[in-house]
């Protein structure tokens, strides 16, 4: 379980990177611009993003060998509420810029967020350090696997996931420079 975390963090950190300028543009009307509708609607979905991140971040905080039945309880319909934004994203597509660059933004200090409620409890002795039991693992593990790969699908459909921001950096999945043509 402790990967997963790590998981939840890393995937916090690099939405806090650029992302890909070649993203295929809204649906929109025949000028290329978004719908006053679809903007709305993206809008919306970016707020409830965040609302989930935060939510998901204290469950995970909370996590212990006692509380993985209200972990799940917490977590799966939040799983369940990205698998359905990850189908509205396909008849939205991926946000504009300005959205996108918005949501990245809050996402990044989400995550510092994060760093620093956990900085915190391992300064406090309160942040349990080990595994999960079994038996908690059994619990917890497919709700998490669920909730992950919602979280990625949603991420790549709203032009926030980390293939483009490493594109739009220039940057391989090692770090190193791409050569541009």
């Amino acid at each position: 379980m402790n990967s997963k975390i790590f998981a939840l963090i890393g995937l916090l950190l690099v939405t806090s990177c650029d992302t890909q300028p070649n993203v295929r543009p809204p649906v929109g009307d025949s000028t290329g611009l978004g719908t006053d509708g679809v903007l709305k609607s993206q809008e919306a979905i970016a707020t409830e993003i965040l609302s989930i991140q935060y939510t998901v971040g204290d469950a995970m905080f909370q996590l212990n060998n006692t509380n993985a039945i209200g972990f799940v309880a917490k977590v799966e319909p939040l799983a369940d509420r990205l698998e359905k934004i990850s189908k509205e994203l396909d008849a939205l597509g991926p946000f504009p810029a300005g959205l996108r660059d918005a949501t990245i933004k809050k996402l990044d200090d989400a995550e510092k967020a994060l760093a620093q409620v956990l900085e915190s409890k391992k300064a406090s002795g309160l942040l349990q350090h080990g595994l999960l039991q079994p038996e908690a693992a059994k619990i917890v593990d497919p709700v998490s696997d669920k909730y992950f790969s919602a979280w990625a699908s949603v991420m790549m459909k709203a032009g926030l996931d980390i293939e483009a921001k490493s594109e739009a950096s220039g940057m391989d999945a090692n770090s190193r420079g791409k050569n541009k043509p």
